[in-house]
């Protein structure tokens, strides 16, 4: 599989999600909202497939499911 991976900004310019809301979203005391990361050391990567399914999983009133 061809894996594509996001970094914080470039979650910002593809999905429009502010980095700080993203950080917020990445908190451990964050109870409302948590977004899938990977931490590589220091450095912050999203899986793109994984934030489809996360902006998916927050969408309300869906029609027909």
């Amino acid at each position: 599989m061809n894996e594509t991976f996001l970094t914080p900004a470039e979650l910002f310019e593809q999905f429009g999600i502010p980095i700080q809301t993203q950080a917020k979203w990445r908190m451990k005391n964050n109870n409302k909202i948590k977004i899938p990361f990977i931490k590589l050391g220091r450095r912050i990567v999203y899986k793109r497939s994984s934030i489809v399914e996360f902006l998916d999983s927050l969408e309300r009133n869906k029609i027909g499911r």
